[in-house]
């Protein structure tokens, strides 16, 4: 059975050699992007620099991936005060262009504001000179142990009017809300919710000690059932897993990442990833080559061939891999070792996954605005898909212009959308 798939995160870059696309998303937290833009124009139009964080984590069943900050939850987000641990000048904004002159001392004690990726906005408990609140980097911060802060509820948690199980009740927390610890014993937590005073069990809550240095909890919400477990540090890369359950990561690492905020006329606003490279200027010395029958002693998923090019053929086989010969068949690295559905239209347009290339396979440009497919799946099933897996693309027309894909968008059976306009709308059928 062919599977190929685009993730929870699908990628949207363009390959080609002479201008740079980068994939551009509502926020950096986003499960999808909105499209892409020349990089030169990105580096133009940037106003603004967030730095993000993502967690390399293993699972209760050694599995390992990353996760971005959004979807985890930290040790900061449970402390209600954190301290400087060295001397540093305050900012006015979360960018790191923002510095001020004015600086704060070594183990200021800060009341924790809001937490925006990794920046936390702190306010100052002490009387000194200048401004009162600064945005930091989470790693200019240290928390102290003794200190109780909030907790985060794992499902519906009874809140009663005592530690007593049969007592009597006063509200129930909502799962994955927080609430404010202003007592702890080994069984239960007093704390504050809602306005509320009462008694939780310990059980029920993560707590600033259950989480230490060293662990994380997947961070779900009432929106966020299921969180994606990525293979490398980013939203294009292949899921690994769906996390479903609140149990503890550990953490093995933790990479930082910028990305700048853009305006572009009559488009939006956008965030993309700076520290991303397109991916087609990896080095010639990472290219495979291998024999047909080197190439058929792997899985072979799917092959074209050009109907204009005698011998111009792709294959989808654990990587996408072109021959000009019929002999020897060369890697194609920007597409790594994943797997893609393939197509050819009468004009000799290519299409690899959501990638199509009208110059014979030499540079390819995403012709799929998913954000588009969404809406009409939306709009179609009154829901949004969190899970779409592209299994088939059908051109229509000579041109390629008109086309249909097969669709796995988490349903019993496929899905299939209808595009008149080389991807740039669809329409479910």
């Amino acid at each position: 059975m062919h599977h190929f798939k685009a993730c929870l995160v699908l990628i949207f870059l363009s390959f080609s050699a002479a201008v740079q696309a980068v994939p551009v998303y509502l926020n950096p937290s986003s499960l999808f992007s909105s499209g892409s833009f020349p990089r030169e124009v990105l580096e133009r139009k940037t106003h603004d620099i967030r730095v993000e964080a993502w967690y390399h984590v293993k699972t209760a069943d050694n599995k390992t991936g990353w996760l971005p900050s959004a979807h985890v939850l930290a040790p900061l987000e449970l402390t209600k005060f954190v301290y400087s641990k060295d001397a540093l000048r305050i900012r006015t904004s979360p960018h790191m262009e923002s510095l001020s002159s004015y600086t704060w001392p070594p183990d200021l004690k800060l009341r924790v504001l809001e937490i925006r990726g990794d920046w936390v906005f702190c306010e100052r408990i002490t009387q000194l000179s200048g401004p009162r609140n600064s945005w930091l980097r989470t790693d200019e911060l240290k928390i102290k142990s003794n200190e109780l802060g909030r907790a985060w509820m794992k499902s519906n948690t009874k809140l009663t009017s005592t530690p007593s199980r049969d007592s009597h009740l006063i509200e129930t927390i909502p799962a994955h809300h927080f609430v404010e610890i202003l007592l702890e014993s080994k069984e239960t937590l007093k704390v504050q919710a809602e306005g509320y005073i009462g008694f939780i069990a310990k059980s029920q809550a993560v707590t600033p000690k259950d989480l230490g240095n060293t662990s994380v909890y997947p961070k779900f919400s009432y929106d966020l059932k299921r969180i994606p477990l990525m293979k490398e540090a980013s939203a294009e890369s292949a899921l690994i897993e769906e996390l479903k359950e609140v149990s503890p990561l550990k953490v093995l690492n933790r990479e930082l990442q910028k990305w700048g905020q853009v305006k572009i006329s009559d488009e939006g606003t956008f965030w993309w990833p700076i520290d991303d490279e397109n991916l087609a200027s990896e080095t010639s010395d990472q290219t495979i080559q291998l024999t047909t029958s080197e190439l058929f002693d792997r899985k072979i998923y799917d092959m074209v061939s050009s109907p204009d090019i005698p011998y111009l053929k792709f294959a989808s086989a654990r990587g996408i891999f072109k021959t000009l010969d019929g002999k020897t068949w060369t890697q194609m690295n920007q597409f790594k070792d994943d797997n893609y559905p393939l197509a050819v239209s009468p004009n000799g347009t290519i299409f690899i996954g959501a990638f199509a290339s009208q110059d014979h396979g030499d540079t390819f440009e995403p012709y799929l605005r998913w954000e588009n497919l969404i809406t009409a799946a939306r709009v179609k099933f009154h829901a949004s898909p969190r899970y779409l897996q592209l299994l088939k693309v059908v051109p229509l027309d000579f041109l390629g212009n008109e086309l249909e894909l097969k669709m796995d968008i988490g349903q019993k059976i496929p899905s299939h959308f209808h595009s008149r306009d080389h991807g740039a709308t669809w329409q479910a059928m």
